[in-house]
């Protein structure tokens, strides 16, 4: 997609509006992740545990923030660090959840190129879009200090090469969007590249 039309454009909002909108933000597929040989019965505990966990984020404001590990290393849309397995879509009713998640599948997942090849690690094994992201249980995105970036709603360990987004937005647009709460000293920057 690089090269392709695209825009980048900033949205101004009120400061009374600002913690909820970019609470809105998401880094993760609207489904299930089924690994091989999982039956139904691990999918609802599975949803149980992941409730769970993220009830518990968001009822503590020091709960501990996750940290990257170079070394869980770059993935594709469809590894998820050895673990076999596959989304499983949301039912076909609501229609709209079904069609964000097609969207989502096909519009925002990163996928890293090769080391020192145009891309996103031309210079080196680090990706410049900050993949793949830390699972992040809270819905408030909290500010990476390390790569000076704000990290989002990223539940699980399959979802850690999903673009930034909202979900409203994704469905309306119907393209991919990398979605970021701006950083005073590097807004222009993206802006105007």
């Amino acid at each position: 997609m690089h090269r392709s039309p695209h825009a980048h454009i900033v949205l101004w909002i009120h400061d009374d509006d600002r913690e909820a909108a970019c609470s809105k933000i998401r880094s993760c597929v609207p489904a299930r992740w089924r690994p091989m040989g999982a039956s139904e019965d691990d999918d609802a505990a599975a949803d149980a545990e992941l409730q769970r966990d993220t009830a518990a984020a968001e009822a503590d404001p020091t709960h501990p923030k996750p940290h990257h590990d170079p070394s869980q290393g770059y993935v594709g849309p469809c590894d998820s660090g050895g673990a076999k397995g596959e989304w499983v879509p949301p039912p076909a009713d609501p229609v709209l959840l079904r069609r964000y998640f097609r969207i989502t599948e096909r519009k925002q997942v990163h996928v890293c190129k090769e080391v020192f090849k145009p891309g996103c690690r031309k210079e080196g094994n680090r990706c410049s879009g900050h993949f793949p992201q830390p699972r992040h249980l809270s819905k408030a995105p909290f500010f990476d200090e390390d790569n000076i970036c704000y990290r989002y709603y990223c539940p699980r360990f399959q979802d850690r090469n999903i673009g930034p987004h909202i979900p409203e937005l994704l469905l309306i647009m119907n393209s991919h969007q990398n979605v970021q709460r701006i950083i005073d000293t590097c807004w222009s920057f993206y802006l105007l590249k």
